[in-house]
């Protein structure tokens, strides 16, 4: 026990400390995850994290948010994939963008990333949206269908209002729910292209302009945690 306190716990104390430069912050951190005190990966990870050029801000949201990242195995590898990726470690992007690499495993990452696509989002599309939000990929695949599935109404919602009613381009007496329950094509086919030339052509500024702008809040906030 007494190898174990002076050659593991207290250099590990010390050594989050150091980071979270108060006694209290260090044992709230140690509450919410013991093994900072005995596992003999706090140290050769912090090295790792320095070494890699996170700065030590980010070493502070770990050890405060995510204190279990600090003890990973295979820490070493997910900071390259990050870096791949277009992370900065100087950022605070990271911190959060390491540990959805890290808690999210790879087939359930590609899970999510079949359901973003699912919903038309491109690759680049969910690569920029991590970027800016590595929250997003923490969500669950319910939360992120049932997020996509409100904004697709939106959406549609928008375009009903702006031009089928105001232009008399649908009669009023038409259902107000049948656009709301098919599919993006149909609803392209039927509900906007299914117009005069001209009227089309405003119909598909109006929708295809609400869409992006939508998409630029999304990636901008995507916080679906």
């Amino acid at each position: 026990m007494q190898v174990t306190l002076t050659k593991r716990i207290i250099p590990n104390y010390k050594l989050v400390n150091t980071f979270l430069s108060s006694d209290a912050k260090s044992l709230a951190s140690i509450v919410y995850c013991p093994s900072l005190l005995y596992s003999k990966l706090v140290a050769p990870n912090v090295k790792l994290l320095l070494d890699n050029g996170v700065v030590s801000s980010n070493i502070f949201r770990i050890l405060r948010l995510q204190p279990f990242v600090i003890c990973t195995v295979n820490l070493g590898k997910k900071l390259p994939e990050l870096k791949t990726l277009g992370f900065d470690p100087s950022t605070s992007y990271f911190a959060p963008a390491l540990l959805a690499k890290i808690a999210v495993g790879k087939s359930l990452w590609d899970e999510k990333i079949d359901v973003f696509k699912s919903w038309g989002w491109s690759e680049e599309t969910i690569l920029e949206a991590f970027r800016r939000q590595p929250n997003c990929m923490l969500a669950s695949k319910d939360k992120i269908n049932r997020d996509q599935g409100f904004l697709d109404i939106v959406w549609r919602a928008g375009s009903f209002q702006g031009l089928w009613f105001s232009k008399g381009l649908r009669s009023k007496r038409a259902s107000l729910l049948s656009p709301f329950f098919i599919s993006e094509k149909l609803f392209e086919q039927n509900f906007v292209k299914c117009f005069e030339e001209e009227e089309t052509s405003r119909l598909l500024k109006l929708y295809m302009g609400k869409m992006n702008a939508e998409n630029e809040r999304v990636h901008g906030k995507c916080d679906m945690s």
